[in-house]
């Protein structure tokens, strides 16, 4: 989302991918849930569905009068056509980035907690 708002570079864009799963992740962990893993994968397809969004509300700024459009050889798609089409993968693309990054830090939670938890016991 910063790149759509031209906020920054890409080491702003690593910075921020990477500081928003560490958050959830030290958040699950300080907060003991019990299913660390589904719930950073629900959190991360929220993520990706309000992602999604910002991404559309925001998509004639990040494109300034120059929308992404398909190959050479679907020239004679309407303009709409290619524009639903490319809309349509951005959506798709954030929901899987955010399902990804969730599944990821779940896992990554998941792993933490159980050998927090095998250290107390033994």
């Amino acid at each position: 989302m910063a790149h759509d708002l031209g906020l920054g570079g890409p080491v702003v864009a690593a910075a921020l991918t990477l500081a928003v799963p560490a958050v959830w992740v030290l958040a699950v962990l300080a907060l003991r849930v019990p299913r660390p893993f589904a719930t950073l994968t629900a959190t991360g397809l929220a993520h990706g569905a309000l992602l999604a969004v910002a991404h559309q509300v925001l998509w004639d700024r990040a494109f300034a009068g120059a929308p992404p459009r398909l190959g050479d050889r679907l020239t004679g798609l309407p303009d709409l056509a290619h524009e639903a089409l490319t809309r349509g993968a951005a959506v798709l693309s954030s929901l899987g980035a955010g399902l990804a990054l969730g599944a990821l830090s779940g896992a990554l939670a998941l792993g933490v907690a159980r050998l927090g938890s095998r250290r107390h016991r033994g």
